[in-house]
């Protein structure tokens, strides 16, 4: 079992260091409470949530999921036990509205409800929060809301006797659920009621629940994956487990954990005294049973406990002086004590010894071999005696078997077969024998009583030994009066009166007391109690002597069971009686002593001693007795739970009862004789080996049939003999069969058979003539008919034609007479209408003749067409004859004709006569079609015959190609290139054609590839305004002949964008609002109603559009020569979908201003020219000094003359500051052009 724990934890181990890839993972995040169940409903998480028990303690009545004895099983109380659940912390803690239920669960394997489903019920039960239970269809899951609407679901719950992780969690949204770590289902599921109250576990609930965790949120499926893969197993070893006196045991921690160290130890050795070392030695002082508990935690402060229950064994030490020192062995008569035969061997408390005797000296019969040992103070042992039997091998009496006829007994010495004391008995197969034997001759001391038994046979049995003892009348006797006081001892006798007394509650000639012995001193182990009285006189009786065992661990009872001789005992479970104190599980069984007469078998192969066999191989068990054994026997065994066996052994004890055998005979053989055979034949019986008990039985003999019609068959009853002689002329074949029945109730017969087989005298086969009709024209292999002929022997007949078959038509079977087609074309009633064959049947010794005729019945024939080739030219003309086709009817009847297929667009015509003409002359195109393949068909009523005819048709030269009248479309205003379309035309050869456009085509609007591809060569053309369709005549031309084919172009209207005109308007300076500047030109090619706006250059606001086309000023006061002389406005034109624009330029007129110097004004001034285009003459003041600005204000020039050279400057507006010789200033705008 330790072998097998380490492989699975290798195995988890693996997967775990795997599943570290994904990273580390706080278990200990949210678990609010953990339940371990060892022992307890402690909290392990630290929250201080322990839960209880609801009845009784936790007993470690089932392993938990590492095999360890520490945790409980859960009952549903439907096989008679107690409902024993648990219950959480009623902490409030433990319901949150998101949460995670985890715990591990072994469901016990086929616990069975009332009605047969598998319904183990509920694991965990929060109440209104989540339900987990185990159903017939697996593992379910189940929440409710405050509505009471449940979301459920159910997933398979895996094998039973398995541990296994069920995880639930829930986020506030999606219900969770996972099964050994694997998603399993998920589903959206309402807020869960939260409910009160603590959470059951276990109810109703069949099995065990360990390792239960509650977390306070939804833990990831990485952290489910984690605490499937956790593992902490705290196992350990001893070097020594029993012993004498004061015992050293070396203690060796296996403990492990997948995902950190050990980090402390705890170990309680059973006697008062711990440890906290890894591996820690104890001195165990005092005899006792110890059971020794480890608590390993690790590094992430997980903890585990594992108690291994009476695990060491000390014993009271045995001195040296009473150990067994001297072992003799005499036979009969004891030599006196220390003058036996030794044994060697080496001294110890005790011996299992082999030894080779001779028996050379012994005489034929019974002897009592007696063995006895010496201690090392001196004291003798009684002996232990055993009776033996030596057969005189020339008398071989055997073992007794059928009924028993005789009884005797005697003391002791073996007085001679049939010189005991007989005892009266009725025969029977077997005896329950009470009888009252005389014992006041005997000495005090130990006596042999031997019975042995003689069957019908009158063979004598080995006698049964029996050993008794005769107390000296001063020690003791049997009781005769009152019985006064009792006492007990356990193991050695420790005298008489120096037992322990046992209270009697009065005094009387029997009592029943209840007898109450300490046992705390005692170790596992079996052991002998003694019981006896002392009566008024002071007399002690014999001891009563009963085998206990004590056993902390599996223990089995003594069994008997019945099996009927000659079949099969199959064994189950339940036989072998299994109990446990500490409640472990049954598991294996060890075979310790096997069967004295029959054999025990496992799968077929013979069990062998200390052989182990599991439980669940117990069904495969059987034991046979032996061919035809009847009577007692027995094999002993232990029984064993998964750590360790029991300390005794038990006896199973099989009485195998006698049934009533089948006769058992064999008959001579099969006869076979010739007609009229003149011998008495014979069939014997050879009876079998018959059973001892049944050799009185009386056999009689029967046949079936009784009687047949072609010999003469008898059997005589006692015997079995059968006789046969013949009946005249008589022949045939029979199976008979012979019954045996020896007149019992049950299995009394048995049965035989042979056969008789009368062989006739040859004669000739019977023939017959015989006639047949058969129809002209049948295929080979038609049956014609079976030619009958018969033998008064039943011989094989064959069958030959000898004459009238020189065509070959037919064939024969030879076995069988069949006479079938072999030719069916020489079958034409026309030319030969019947056939005359010659047939012959032979027995293999005489040969006779018949005439079988065949007459032909004449059949209609269908019309034979002959295939034929036919040419036409294609230009031919309608009627045109292409030739006949050739048909013959073998009735000569007039033919219908007609064409079946192949004739397309009818092409062709065929007369009442078979002639082929031209019905179509448009179908005959060489090169389309040059040859023609139609089915033609002529019936004469009944039966139609067809064929399939071909017809060439012939070129008669180059045609003209082909050209369709087409129709195409293009868009308005597309650009050249631009593809119209593609001519589709055909040339009957094939040829390649050329293509031109040869009129309708005026100003070359379009253009014509070689190959006819039609394009647009003039886009300005293309107006559907002006022209909507454009008519074309294109020929085309295969080099020699040529078409002329029309093709329209549709003109597709597009809607097109409208025209402005661009324009250069001038209107005065300072002109009033509503002055027209001038009327825009603007044009629509679709004639669309049409806006214009102004996009650009009148961001014063000084123009504005009236009446559609007129420009106008808008504001007066932007018309400022001086300041701007000319605007550039950009007019846009829409039509709705599309625009134009245009430039319109509107030049300012400037209006002469009088200038002002000083603020005076000068009548004699005068500036100019203005605009101007470079030089400005200043006339009528004396100038002074002359400065120029440009718009910006910056200073850009300074003259001092009266004439100012602008021509380095940008074209623009500026301001002069003019100074003149009285020294007034004034300004003017002027414009450089």
């Amino acid at each position: 079992m330790k072998v097998i724990r380490k492989l699975g934890f290798l195995t988890l181990l693996f997967v775990i260091i795997g599943q570290n890839a994904y990273g580390q993972v706080d278990l200990s995040n949210g678990l609010t409470a953990y339940y371990k169940m060892e022992g307890d409903m402690t909290d392990a998480s630290g929250n201080g949530y322990d839960g209880i028990y609801a009845s009784g303690t936790n007993n470690y009545e089932i392993s938990d999921r590492f095999g360890l004895f520490n945790t409980r099983r859960f009952s549903k109380g439907s096989d008679g036990s107690s409902v024993t659940p648990a219950y959480t912390s009623s902490d409030a803690a433990l319901r949150s509205s998101s949460f995670t239920i985890s715990f591990w669960y072994n469901i016990v394997d086929g616990f069975d409800d009332d009605s047969g489903v598998l319904d183990l019920g509920t694991m965990i039960n929060a109440g209104t929060l989540y339900t987990i239970s185990v159903v017939n269809e697996g593992l379910k899951f189940t929440t409710a809301d405050g509505s009471g609407n449940t979301t459920s679901f159910t997933t398979n719950s895996g094998k039973p006797g398995i541990y296994q992780m069920a995880t639930l969690t829930y986020d506030g949204t999606t219900l969770s659920a996972y099964l050994n770590g694997e998603l399993k289902s998920e589903q959206s599921a309402n807020q869960p009621a939260l409910g009160s109250g603590a959470i059951t576990v276990g109810y109703p609930f069949e099995g065990a629940i360990d390792d239960i965790r509650i977390y306070n949120r939804a833990i990831s499926a990485e952290e489910v994956d984690a605490l499937y893969s956790e593992v902490l197993f705290p196992d350990f070893s001893v070097d020594a487990n029993s012993g004498t006196g004061s015992l050293d045991v070396a203690f060796s921690s296996s403990a492990s954990t997948a995902d950190a160290s050990i980090a402390n130890y705890a170990w309680s050795f059973g006697d008062g005294a711990t440890s906290t070392s890894a591996n820690p030695s104890h001195t165990y002082t005092q005899p006792g049973s110890y059971t020794v508990r480890l608590t390993v935690t690790d590094a992430s402060n997980r903890s585990r406990a594992l108690t291994k229950q009476s695990l060491i064994s000390v014993a009271s030490e045995v001195a040296a002086d009473v150990q067994l020192q001297y072992v003799e062995y005499f036979f009969d008569t004891d030599p006196g004590v220390g003058n036996g035969t030794s044994i060697s061997f080496t001294p110890s408390d005790s011996v299992e010894i082999i030894e080779q005797i001779d028996l050379s000296s012994l005489s034929a019969g019974f002897h009592q071999l007696m063995v006895r040992t010496r201690d090392g103070l001196g004291r003798w042992s009684c002996y232990i005696n055993r009776t033996f039997y030596i057969m005189d091998l020339a008398e071989a009496p055997g073992a007794t078997t059928g009924t028993v006829t005789a009884v005797e007994y005697f003391f002791d010495n073996d007085p001679g077969i049939g010189n005991g004391t007989s005892v009266d008995v009725t025969a029977s197969d077997s005896l329950d024998l009470v009888a009252t034997i005389d014992v006041s001759s005997l000495s005090a001391g130990f006596h042999q009583l031997m019975v042995r038994v003689k069957d019908h046979l009158g063979v004598w049995g080995i006698p049964f030994a029996r050993t008794l003892y005769i107390m000296p009348q001063t020690s003791g006797a049997n009781t005769s009066e009152l019985i006064v006081s009792a006492e007990y001892f356990i193991g050695d006798d420790p005298g008489v009166g120096q037992a322990t007394a046992l209270e009697l509650g009065a005094n009387g000639a029997s009592i029943e007391a209840q007898l109450e012995i300490g046992l705390g001193a005692l170790v596992e182990g079996d052991y002998l109690l003694s019981i006896r009285v002392k009566d008024d006189l002071g007399k002690w009786s014999i001891a009563e002597r009963r085998m206990f065992t004590i056993s902390n661990g599996p223990i089995s009872q003594d069994n008997t069971l019945s099996v009927e001789e000659d079949s099969i005992l199959t064994f189950v479970a339940d036989d072998f009686n299994y109990s446990s104190q500490n409640g472990s599980t049954f598991s294996r069984l060890q075979i310790n002593l096997l069967p004295t007469y029959g054999e025990l078998t496992l799968e077929g192969q013979l069990v062998s001693i200390d052989q182990e066999i599991a439980v669940a191989d117990i069904e495969l068990l059987e034991y046979f007795g032996g061919a035809d054994f009847a009577g007692e026997d027995t094999f002993d065994f232990t029984v064993g739970d998964a750590s360790t066996f029991g300390v005794s052994s038990s006896t199973m004890t099989i009485e195998v009862t006698s049934v009533n055998d089948a006769p058992v005979f064999s008959l001579s053989g099969d006869v076979n004789v010739d007609q009229d055979f003149t011998s008495t034949e014979v069939v014997t019986v050879t009876p079998g080996p018959v059973p001892a008990n049944e050799v009185e039985q009386t056999v009689t003999y029967s046949i079936a049939p009784a009687s047949v019609a072609f010999a003469n068959v008898a059997i005589d009853a006692a015997t079995g003999t059968v006789t046969i002689t013949s009946v005249a002329d008589g022949f045939g074949t029979q199976e008979f069969t012979v019954t045996a029945d020896d007149g019992q109730a049950v299995h009394n017969t048995a049965s035989s058979t042979f056969t008789l087989t009368v062989t006739p005298s040859n004669q000739t086969p019977q023939i017959a003539d015989q006639t047949f009709t058969l129809d002209e024209n049948s295929p080979a292999e038609t049956v014609v008919g079976d030619v009958v002929a018969t033998d008064p022997e039943s011989d094989p007949m064959l069958f030959s034609i000898l004459a009238g078959n020189d065509l070959g038509a037919f064939e024969i079977d030879e076995s069988t007479g069949s006479i079938s087609v072999l030719d069916g074309s020489v079958l034409d009633f026309e030319t030969i209408p019947v056939f005359e064959l010659e047939v012959s049947v032979s027995d293999g010794a005489s040969e006779v003749t018949a005439l079988i005729t065949i007459e032909l019945v004449d059949v209609n024939e269908v019309p034979v067409l002959s295939a034929g080739t036919f040419t036409v030219a294609e230009n031919a003309t309608v009627g045109t004859s292409l030739g006949l086709i050739s048909a013959f009817d073998p009735e000569n009847e007039a033919l219908t004709w007609a064409i079946t297929s192949g004739n397309s667009d009818d092409a062709f015509a065929i007369g009442s006569d078979g002639e082929l003409t031209v019905n179509n002359a448009a179908a005959l195109d060489f090169e389309t079609r040059p040859e023609f393949l139609i089915g033609v068909e002529a019936s004469d009523g009944s039966n139609s015959g067809s064929v399939d005819v071909t017809i060439t048709v012939t070129d008669d030269g180059n045609q003209a190609p082909s050209l369709p009248d087409q129709t195409f479309t293009v868009d308005e205003n597309s650009p050249v290139g631009a593809v119209v379309g593609t001519l589709a035309a055909n040339d009957p050869e094939g040829d390649v054609l050329e293509y031109v456009i040869t009129s309708g085509n005026a100003g070359d609007v379009f253009s014509m590839s070689i190959d006819g591809v039609i394009t647009v060569a003039a886009a300005d053309a293309i107006d559907y305004e002006i022209n909507q369709e454009f008519a074309l005549s294109v020929t085309i031309s295969d080099g020699d002949l040529s078409t002329v084919g029309n093709v329209t172009i549709s003109v597709v209207d597009v809607n097109e964008a409208p025209a402005i005109v661009a324009a250069t308007f001038t209107v005065e300076e300072e002109s009033a609002s509503g002055t027209l500047v001038g009327v825009l030109e603007v044009s629509d090619p679709d004639s669309d109603a049409l806006t214009i706006s102004i996009t650009d250059g009148n961001s014063s606001g000084a123009f504005t559009i009236s009446n559609g086309v007129e420009l106008t000023v808008a504001d007066a006061s932007q018309l400022d020569f001086e300041i701007q002389p000319a605007f550039i406005l950009t007019l846009e034109v829409s039509d709705g979908t599309l625009t134009s624009s245009a430039v319109i330029t509107v030049s300012l007129i400037d209006v002469e201003e009088p200038l002002t110097l000083g603020g005076v004004g000068h009548a004699d001034l005068v500036v100019y020219p203005n605009p101007t285009k470079g030089i400005l003459n200043i006339k009528g003041v004396g100038v002074e000094r002359v400065k120029i600005f440009d718009a910006s204000g910056r200073l850009v020039m300074t003259h001092t003359s009266a004439q100012v050279d602008l021509t380095d400057l940008k074209a623009g507006v500026y301001m002069i500051e003019l100074l003149d010789q009285s020294g007034h200033v004034s300004m003017h705008r002027i414009i450089l052009e």
